[in-house]
């Protein structure tokens, strides 16, 4: 997941939604098509049922609503991407996942998830605390972002915790 500036996908969540794909900016639509490209790109990135998205962005639609919306909202973020970028068939829909594929969240879980001291984890911690720019998705309101947002919250600020001890116990009070 390291690529180097200006190659491959990125995804940014901390701060707010941002896309790339070889350095290069990629707007969506507004609403719902943001709000399922959010979902797939939260770990675990793994694809999951379309009946599981509809329900988790139209929560109190009836179903032979959430079908229709769900469709039409897929085929416009198709459109606005890349063939590259989604996995879909009939049943599932997830992010193409590879070499080129960088997202924040995956990024920082991976940095800030060392518990235990060590010197080289001290990189690590202010790396992570650095890709944390805001609280995930700010401007996302679909009730199903809360919890993400409460627990990558959790996250930084343990990893802020990390941090500040590995700092403390070097005597490293910048």
């Amino acid at each position: 997941m390291n690529l180097s500036p200006g190659t491959g996908r990125r995804i940014w969540l901390f701060g707010g939604l941002r896309l790339e794909q070889d350095g290069e900016p990629i707007t969506l639509p507004g609403g719902k098509v943001r709000s399922l490209l959010s979902r797939l790109a939260l770990p675990p990135l793994l694809p999951h049922s379309r009946d599981y998205l509809g329900d988790l962005l139209w929560p109190d639609a009836p179903l032979e609503r959430v079908r229709p919306n769900f469709a039409n909202t897929l085929y416009q973020l198709q459109q606005a991407l890349s063939p590259e970028w989604l996995v879909v068939d009939n049943q599932t829909v997830g992010l193409r996942v590879g070499d080129n594929l960088w997202v924040d969240v995956v990024q920082f879980a991976e940095w800030g998830a060392t518990p235990e001291h060590h010197p080289h984890h001290l990189n690590r911690w202010q790396s992570a605390a650095a890709l944390y720019t805001g609280d995930l998705l700010p401007d996302l309101y679909d009730d199903w972002i809360l919890g993400p947002q409460v627990a990558w919250r959790e996250q930084y600020l343990n990893t802020l915790s990390q941090l500040g001890l590995a700092l403390e116990e070097r005597h490293d009070y910048h």
